[in-house]
């Protein structure tokens, strides 16, 4: 029989099966599909973590065959032997108990296997049992025994292993004989299907519409997979699942799947059964970039079912103020397992919100689909606006671990806008109504604020007293952030409508309330870092979070709104409002009909620490416009900015590829590692070129055509410390051709 090799396509890992070109026979692949069933049904017993069906099936065949037929198949299988008791002991033995040890992942586990053979006394004959606890991560350590016994040594085991160690990735099991051997010949099963299965795609698609349609294997794993050991699971995702990515049928399953099941997927995650990264998971993130996937999702509402499973996630985490203290009201384990779930889901979600889609026809179910994701979205913005109940004015202490948190928690939180945002603006009609929803949201948050105020009439007068909002306002807040992006994008691509624009850019009081988290960040900065010599404030911690590169994505949405403000506010309005935000404490003594010059001579501004910040975000913002001008690819263009001024600090390739802006900025922005590391390296070829040195490193420079082009105040885009941006763009000056000089701006 002759065969020819076949490539699926699909698989970028070039997965090969045999292709047989004679047919098989019906019949056959009818027995065949029989066997096959047969097995599945058996390995369901066996991963449902709830015996019974396993017992009772293993107690139908015993009776049958060794109380039926067992003296007739002993007689004539060993005809010169005599028939003893202990043959049918054998039915009695088997029922006896045995205590199993299972791997769910041990970070290490000589040591585990050192804590246990020396807490029951294994000798070093027992050889066989440690290597099978490695190799498979399943062994035996008592057999046939009584239960006691099992339970006194599995006592014996935790004591010993929790004296030395946290690591809770195994279980116990007292098992029947007969389940440990059973347990034993199913990776066995697994592989024997597995290898069949690679040799034929015929014999494959039978397989895989008999454990998608026929038996519910596939669920019963996924269900109870947190109670298996680590060398099965590996054995059915190699051999089984990983079938599936090849074929359409599978690929929808398992989409189906997460669609019905997200929340009870995950909740052994929540729980701490089981580590994020289980097998069904990573099965879905590998399917969940197909198009045709991502459509079947998309139309099924599987982006509101993240954002909502993010959600219950995150509000889980309960968070308090107590004696003037910041902390979370949950211990430390749940708060980092419950965070890290959250924010592998913000990953799957990206990458299925990444998904290019441009070539496939959209139905009506789609658009009206994303419509409503985009009131969800909106819904999630608004909801975790308070999330941190903490402002620059309130006087908390919050520990160090604490911020941690906090900054793990908004790096989840930002990751999830970024992607959306990016999903939701290839759509004018989505974004403009999203626009629209935001300045009705914001218009009542003015009439809200200022309810009580009715006699305040003057736009002038309504915009100082949003200043006072500041009190309320967290460093944090999402949908601010959110609408700024959003509105900086169609400013950039022309498609922002006249009407919205007048609207939007005509009224200083809503475009105040907008930025109100972005400067109420500035007004803090301003005013918390002064002198090296002052006291840490409790602001530090707030600031801290803030500053955090990590979450990067509300600092930079912060700069753009201060260059959408200085391109519509009145130039003289526009500098007012950024001496009363930096000095907070001017704002009883004078209003914005004041003097320019006389709101200078104030003590605030003695030292010009704050109007050296102001003038540097001034400037920064009049000149690295990369979002502003009409380039064809802004974040290229600001890599570029970003890749020459790295490089003029000192910084090699190597650093600049792991520098924490690069890391984490466009870490929300490219998912797609490779195609991210071949626009850096482009860039950085095209403004670099080489240099002699005497060391055996290759060093490299700016091109002298950008080497005019350098902002010594750069780095102070992200509102750093000024003295620390002024030690990088030192630098600069051993440059030979560097001469600082305003640059000349364009409209």
């Amino acid at each position: 029989m002759t065969c020819t090799l076949k490539c699926d396509a699909s698989n970028s890992e070039k997965h090969t099966t045999v292709n047989f070109t004679k047919k098989f026979p019906e019949a056959f692949l009818n027995r065949l599909g029989q066997m096959f069933q047969i097995l599945c049904e058996f390995l369901e017993k066996i991963f449902d973590f709830d015996c019974s069906l396993l017992n009772e099936h293993i107690k139908e065949i015993s009776e049958k065959f060794l109380q039926v037929k067992g003296l007739c198949f002993i007689s004539k299988t060993c005809p010169n032997e005599e028939i003893s008791f202990s043959r049918f002991a054998i039915n009695a033995n088997a029922h006896k108990y045995c205590l199993v040890l299972l791997d769910k992942g041990l970070s290490d586990a000589e040591k585990f296997v050192s804590s246990f053979t020396t807490a029951i006394d294994i000798d070093a004959g027992c050889a066989e049992a440690v290597n099978e606890f490695y190799e498979s991560g399943m062994t035996f350590v008592r057999y046939r025994c009584d239960v006691d016994q099992c339970e006194k040594a599995k006592n014996k085991i935790e004591t010993s292993w929790r004296s030395v160690s946290k690591d809770t990735k195994f279980f116990y099991r007292v098992l029947k004989i007969y389940h440990l051997y059973v347990m034993k010949i199913s990776p066995i099963l697994i592989e024997f299907i597995g290898e069949f299965c690679s040799k034929d795609t015929d014999i494959r698609d039978l397989l895989l519409n008999i454990i998608l349609k026929k038996t519910a294997l596939v669920h019963v794993f996924a269900f109870n997979e947190h109670n298996l050991w680590i060398g099965l699971k590996n054995s059915i995702m190699s051999n089984i699942l990983n079938m599936a990515k090849y074929s359409d049928i599978g690929r929808k399953f398992f989409a189906a799947l997460f669609l019905t099941n997200i929340r009870s997927l995950h909740t052994p995650c929540i729980s701490g059964n089981m580590e994020e990264s289980c097998i069904i998971l990573t099965m879905i993130s590998a399917i969940i970039t197909n198009p045709s996937v991502v459509v079947f999702l998309m139309e099924n509402d599987i982006v509101c079912k993240m954002i909502d499973l993010i959600t219950h996630l995150l509000k889980s985490i309960n968070m308090k103020i107590d004696d003037e203290t910041f902390s979370f009201d949950t211990n430390d384990d749940s708060v980092n397992r419950v965070v890290s779930l959250a924010s592998k889901i913000s990953k799957l979600l990206s990458s299925c919100v990444q998904v290019s889609l441009k070539e496939i026809e959209k139905s009506s179910n789609f658009r009206w689909r994303l419509m409503e994701t985009t009131k969800s979205f909106l819904i999630f913005c608004v909801d975790f606006d308070k999330l941190i109940p903490i402002s620059h004015t309130i006087n908390v202490k919050i520990y160090k671990k604490d911020i941690y948190k906090i900054v793990s928690i908004y790096e989840c939180l930002f990751l999830c806008c970024s992607q959306m945002v990016k999903f939701i603006i290839d759509n004018k009609e989505v974004s403009l109504k999203l626009v629209h929803k935001y300045l009705e949201i914001f218009d009542t948050q003015i009439k809200t604020h200022l309810n009580d105020k009715v006699d305040i009439k003057s736009p002038t007068k309504i915009c100082t007293q949003i200043m006072h909002e500041t009190v309320n306002t967290s460093f944090f807040q999402i949908s601010n952030r959110v609408f700024v992006e959003i509105l900086m994008y169609l400013c950039v691509k022309y498609t922002l409508p006249q009407d919205i624009g007048d609207e939007l850019f005509g009224d200083e009081k809503i475009l105040m309330w907008i930025g109100l988290p972005g400067l109420t960040a500035v007004s803090a900065i301003a005013n918390d870092i002064h002198l090296k010599s002052r006291q840490v404030s409790e602001t530090d911690a707030i600031i801290s979070a803030y500053s955090n590169s990590n979450i990067a994505y509300a600092q930079v949405q912060d700069f753009h709104f201060i260059q959408i403000v200085i391109s519509h506010l009145d130039p003289e309005k526009f500098l007012k409002y950024m001496l009363l935000y930096l000095a907070p404490s001017i704002r009883h003594k004078i209003n914005l009909s004041s003097h320019l010059c006389s709101i200078l001579y104030f003590p605030e501004f003695d030292g010009g620490y704050k109007l050296n910040i102001l003038l540097i975000l001034i400037y920064n913002a009049m000149v690295e416009r990369h979002s502003i001008g009409s380039y064809e690819n802004p974040d290229n263009q600001f890599l570029e900015r970003l890749v020459i001024h790295s490089i003029a600090c000192g910084q090699n390739v190597k650093e600049i590829k792991n520098s924490f802006l690069i890391k984490e900025i466009f870490g929300y922005k490219h998912l797609d590692a490779i195609s991210f590391e071949n626009t850096l390296d482009a860039i950085i070829s095209q403004v670099t070129e080489r240099i002699n040195s005497s060391g055996s490193r290759k060093k490299i420079s700016i091109k002298p055509e950008y080497i005019s082009t350098l902002n010594p105040f750069y780095f102070v885009s992200f509102f750093k410390m000024v003295s620390n941006c002024m030690i990088r763009s030192s630098k600069f000056t051993k440059i030979k051709s560097f001469n600082f000089k305003l640059q000349t701006l364009y409209g």
